[in-house]
């Protein structure tokens, strides 16, 4: 049984309403459509998330409606190159792990102010922990989308979350977060909010956003 932890309700560029999957749905799921004869069609054979349904027909939302998008979560795209695999072309686990620290990099600037910025005013944010979730295999030649977006914020840790998504596909293959704090140059944690108010209402502004639009 669906509910909204798989799917939501929204709208296409032309005012259709359409379903988009959030996240994967057991194989053969079938889904009321509703309409006048209120026919459940099946979705296919294996339902994903990043696709939508519009009538009868799926589409990739990654190809037809950008703007379902979330627009808290950034992003950062990654051609997969050969020294990242191993002999069977198949990316390595750990580079799944820079391609976070690549894609959290780029949200920081994004937000506006980056680590060269905020390591000139003496402050340095060291990795606490990483985990990530490894759901399917990516290959050489792929080219994925790292959307980020931040978890939590308390002005002292951070936390950011990941997700690998298939550019060809729209599939999540792998899912991840990493957990940071502040500290000066002689290695004293930091309150953001005292040290310095403006990277600290950065977060805290982008956060809220999120949390409107989720």
């Amino acid at each position: 049984e669906l509910s909204e932890d798989h799917l939501r309700v929204t709208a296409n560029q032309s005012g259709d309403s359409v379903i988009v999957i959030r996240k994967e749905v057991p194989a053969f799921v079938r889904f009321n459509w509703g309409g006048t004869t209120g026919k459940t069609r099946p979705l296919q054979q294996i339902c994903c998330r990043g696709f939508f349904i519009s009538g009868e027909r799926l589409f990739p939302w990654h190809r037809q409606i950008r703007k379902v998008k979330r627009l808290s979560r950034r992003t950062c795209r990654h051609k997969v190159q050969y020294y990242e695999t191993d002999q069977m072309g198949i990316v390595h686990h750990s580079n799944y792990i820079r391609w976070f620290e690549e894609a959290r990099t780029d949200l920081m600037d994004q937000i506006g102010f980056g680590y060269e910025e905020m390591e000139e005013r003496g402050i340095l944010s060291p990795v606490l922990s990483v985990e990530a979730d490894y759901l399917r295999m990516v290959h050489f030649g792929d080219t994925v989308t790292i959307e980020t977006h931040i978890q939590s914020y308390n002005g002292i840790k951070l936390t950011v979350a990941y997700e690998v998504i298939d550019d060809k596909t729209g599939m999540v293959h792998c899912r991840g977060t990493s957990r940071h704090c502040f500290i000066n140059r002689d290695g004293r944690p930091l309150s953001l909010k005292q040290a310095c108010p403006e990277i600290h209402r950065l977060f805290a502004g982008e956060l809220e956003t999120q949390e409107k639009e989720s």
